[in-house]
């Protein structure tokens, strides 16, 4: 890990971290997690076991597939019920993540998404690929947990596996990792 100051293009200091990697066989690693509960999302009991469950399975996914341990840090901040869409850009995620360690992926799960919720279709969405490092507009991952239970409400065991899923799935995006096959078009 190395730090720098540079003058930025306002005149402003500007500090920046570099955290590369030391195992050169790629063989394990560790990834910090920043998870938020926004607003009411984390004050039922039954939200907190289904999101436990939901982390087991995320831990397993990285560990099995890249050797990456998880260190989640767990917060509970006051937000909107729906999460703004982080690919755009909001304070909100400025804010929370300024709060709290870096560099991370910060994770925030809502009740439901700004503009996505109501059908189910969309279940998280990463600011980018990557997102940034540091807290900007666009640090973080948004989970809806209304569209993760289903049509019917209920988490089943399905419906908690496919919640860990997302969660290493935006948080794989947000780390710089495209889908294996992308459509768009003709590609």
């Amino acid at each position: 890990t190395a730090s720098a100051k540079i003058d930025g293009p306002a005149g402003e200091n500007v500090t920046f971290t570099v955290a590369s990697k030391a195992d050169p066989q790629l063989s394990n690693g560790r990834m910090r997690v920043n998870l938020f509960f926004v607003g009411d999302a984390g004050q039922e009991q039954t939200t907190r076991d289904v999101v436990e469950s939901a982390l087991q399975e995320f831990r397993g996914i990285f560990m099995s597939k890249a050797a990456i341990e998880l260190d989640v840090n767990e917060y509970e901040i006051d937000g909107p019920e729906r999460l703004p869409i982080p690919l755009y850009g909001d304070k909100f995620y400025r804010s929370a993540s300024s709060s709290a360690q870096s560099p991370a992926v910060n994770v925030f799960i809502g009740g439901d998404i700004e503009g996505l919720g109501g059908s189910g279709e969309l279940l998280g969405i990463s600011a980018g690929i990557p997102g940034p490092a540091m807290p900007s507009e666009r640090s973080g991952v948004a989970i809806s947990f209304f569209s993760g239970a289903g049509p019917d409400g209920i988490y089943s065991s399905q419906d908690v596996r496919i919640l860990g899923e997302t969660l290493a799935h935006e948080s794989a995006h947000f780390m710089g990792l495209y889908h294996v096959v992308d459509f768009s078009g003709n590609v």
